[in-house]
């Protein structure tokens, strides 16, 4: 058993909460560029950056369910690793 690995719980779920804040960043806050189209008299440039918004805001929507998904395992693994490990343990020290 002693070739196993060694599993960081507090890292592993700190790597999961900042998933899960990544994911708040992403999701937080107006567009930057949508303002500006307003204030652009080229037509050409006004119709690509709005393009360009519409198609981040759907990817932005994927990213961010992605996030959380990984987020959630993250912070699910630890908690099996912790339970297991907790569980192993006791079995060993209640062993004859």
């Amino acid at each position: 058993m002693g070739n196993g690995f060694t599993v960081d719980y507090d890292g592993l779920r700190t790597f999961g909460q900042g998933l899960a804040n990544l994911r708040g960043e992403f999701s937080a806050g107006e567009d930057a560029i949508s303002p500006l189209l307003a204030t652009l008299s080229d037509g050409g440039l006004r119709s690509a950056l709005k393009s360009f918004v519409d198609n981040w805001s759907d990817e932005r929507r994927k990213l961010d369910a992605d996030l959380d998904r990984a987020a959630g395992f993250a912070v699910e693994a630890a908690a099996v690793y912790d339970r297991t490990d907790t569980t192993m343990g006791s079995s060993y020290r209640s062993a004859p």
